[in-house]
């Protein structure tokens, strides 16, 4: 038991090094030097739990996507403003995580999965939403509207996440809304 939670700290602090070194430099720059010292550990430990800094990122990466995935299977709502709200409330929860994933100069490839998922969700909101769409204008829709609130996200988060996730999710669907009329 006492094992685990070392392993899960040991885990905790290369994680938040990772993002603390992606405040300031791109992933390609971050050496596994820098890393083990934020972290506090040695190059050994490091190893213990990831093969290469490569390796981190992808286990990283598919962490955050599985959490994302979850969060999109509990939203069991069809109300786009809902789905918007659990998933901005999400990101708030984690906001030094995202704040990096968001962030313009990292070339984590995650946020386009991330979309991806979120696409399928909001596909099918979208078409039942508005009835008199077909089905390849709501794929279109989603794919407009997914890319328009990315970068609304990402601006929100870059100014701070000034505004709560109610006020964010209500201007994204008043978008949406007189977008597709």
């Amino acid at each position: 038991m006492a094992l685990d939670a070392r392993v899960r700290y040991t885990k905790m602090m290369i994680r938040n090094s990772f993002i603390k070194l992606l405040e300031d430099k791109a992933f390609h720059e971050i050496t596994l030097k820098e890393v083990c010292e934020l972290a506090g550990i040695n190059r050994s430990t490091f190893y213990k739990y990831y093969s290469d800094i490569f390796d981190w990122r992808e286990q990283i990466e598919k962490e955050c996507l599985a959490r994302a995935k979850e969060v999109l299977d509990q939203i069991d709502s069809t109300d786009l403003r809902t789905i918007l709200i659990h998933i901005l409330s999400e990101i708030q929860k984690d906001i030094d995580l995202y704040r990096v994933l968001f962030s313009k100069r990292n070339d984590i490839l995650m946020l386009e999965q991330y979309l991806a998922m979120s696409l399928e969700k909001t596909e099918n909101v979208l078409k039942e939403r508005f009835l008199n769409v077909s089905d390849v204008q709501a794929r279109w829709a989603s794919h407009y509207g997914g890319y328009g609130c990315m970068g609304v996200i990402q601006c929100w988060i870059e100014d701070g996440l000034r505004q709560p996730p109610e006020e964010v999710a209500d201007y994204i669907v008043d978008i949406l809304t007189k977008t597709m009329g």
